[in-house]
């Protein structure tokens, strides 16, 4: 099971709006919430699995409309 630290990043038109580093839960699964989005529109979270001894880094984007 993966363990460390993911980061998520919440970006809107290529502007980094908020930013959130959470650890791992013990089921390898990471969550990050972003209460302060007041605008309705596409936005961009950015998730970057910082990696651990036992494994790599990865990065991955999903897109929020």
């Amino acid at each position: 099971m993966p363990t460390g630290k993911v980061e998520f990043v919440l970006r809107r038109s290529g502007i980094k709006i908020a930013m959130s580093v959470v650890s791992l839960h013990t089921a390898g699964v990471a969550r990050a919430t972003f209460l302060k989005v007041r605008a309705s529109g596409t936005y961009q979270v950015v998730s970057v699995y910082r990696g651990s001894a036992n494994f790599l880094r990865f990065q991955g984007t999903i897109k929020i409309v």
